[in-house]
């Protein structure tokens, strides 16, 4: 009987011992092959041209963990690679590349899809709208890079801007927000705009500005290089010249400025009218006789009124309006007329981009034969309690 359960442990050892080795060489197995992926994925480089030395590599590569597979199949550097400051969401719904990540060869020229038209149809030549006639500029930077722009440098202008530069290493800043451009496609939208490297945003090698309509930011009209300011208009009168490189623009108003070249060929006409007020809204209570009554605001700002109240401007139809009710956002009401009790925050924003904020409350009040039925219904429920009361009383002596 005793060998018989020795035998049978023997057997439980064995058994457990082979399923130990067993488990051992799947861990074992696992592990190599765990390195060799991480070997593998080691050596799996990115394409030469990332690092040519020619420039260096930009930030936002150091900040990917894993690129799609067609980036390592690049055969050189595209356009946009030194030109992001990250990776959109699509770049990794490609699943290969596409034709248009490399511009054609300069002596190539694209085959001519086939067409059912027959060859001695003559077409009409199409009507090319006249475009208003530009003059460009040239400038070397970078040690020996050329920077070319339909404005000169420091220009304030009402037109889009066309800019063309071939280094990596400069981007285009408005403020401090990055703009994306293309040769082909127009700078639009006012602001003060630079072009600065992309390591070292502080270094400018150009600048200009567009100022198309009301604006709020300029406090001066400065003369591009190579030119000189010959007229000043303010609101329609001639003004003196003491500086004709710098005029001041501290007043709010229409300028009209006329500049020109040293050799008086290229002449240049900007319009520039400056608003730094910011809007201002009327508001005003309608009593009960629809008298309209002008709502006076305290210091403090925890201004409360009784309702409807009405806001008005003289210029209202050139604002942008944005309410909140009760920290909603809703419609700007009809007749800018607010009615419903509760907590009103307005937003008035001008063409030029200065904003107005006003805060206030619309107070609940009753009218006459609502605060009668009201009382009444007080009353009612309060005699019902007293006598309540005092029949329970008499119910306990009893």
């Amino acid at each position: 009987m005793v060998k018989t359960d020795m035998r049978k442990n023997q057997n439980k050892v064995k058994s457990c011992g082979v399923k130990a080795i067993i488990m051992a060489a799947v861990i074992t197995v696992s592990l190599i092959a765990g390195v060799f992926t991480v070997i593998a994925a080691e050596e799996r480089s990115l394409p030469d041209w990332v690092f040519s030395g020619e420039h260096p590599v930009p930030s936002w590569l150091y900040g990917v963990d894993e690129l799609p597979d067609w980036f390592y199949e690049l055969p050189s550097e595209p356009v946009w690679y030194r030109q992001i400051d990250r990776i959109p969401a699509w770049f990794y719904t490609i699943t290969e590349i596409p034709d248009w990540f490399y511009p054609p060869e300069e002596n190539e020229t694209p085959e001519a899809e086939p067409s059912d038209e027959p060859d001695d149809i003559e077409f009409p030549d199409p009507e090319i709208p006249d475009e208003p006639e530009r003059n460009f500029y040239s400038y070397s930077v970078l040690g020996g890079q050329t920077l070319v722009a339909s404005v000169p440098k420091g220009m304030i202008t009402n037109d889009d801007v066309f800019l063309d530069f071939p280094s990596p290493l400069l981007i285009i800043m408005r403020g401090d927000t990055f703009v994306p451009f293309s040769p082909v496609e127009p700078i639009t939208g006012n602001g003060e705009y630079r072009v600065v490297m992309v390591e070292n945003p502080e270094v400018e090698v150009f600048n200009f500005t567009i100022a198309n309509g009301a604006v709020n930011f300029l406090n001066a009209f400065t003369a591009p290089e190579g030119f000189t300011i010959v007229e000043v208009l303010f609101d329609g009168q001639s003004q003196q010249i003491s500086n004709e490189k710098r005029f001041a623009t501290d007043t709010d108003g229409d300028y009209r400025f006329t500049i020109t070249d040293s050799s008086f060929e290229t002449v240049y006409t900007v319009n520039i009218t400056l608003r730094t007020t910011p809007p201002a809204l009327i508001f005003s209570r309608i009593a009960k006789d629809n008298e309209i009554v002008e709502l006076e605001w305290s210091e403090e700002g925890n201004d409360a009124f009784e309702g409807p109240i009405v806001f008005s401007s003289d210029e209202i139809n050139e604002y942008t309006i944005s309410v909140l009710y009760n920290r909603t956002p809703i419609n700007t009401p009809n007749n800018h007329t607010l009615i419903e009790a509760g907590r009103y925050h307005i937003t008035a924003v001008d063409t030029a981009g200065n904003s107005t904020q006003y805060t206030f409350r619309i107070l609940y009040v009753m009218d006459v034969p609502t605060g009668w039925v009201i009382a009444i219904v007080a009353i009612l429920l309060t005699a019902l309690i007293i006598y309540l009361a005092r029949n329970r009383k008499k119910v306990r002596i009893r």
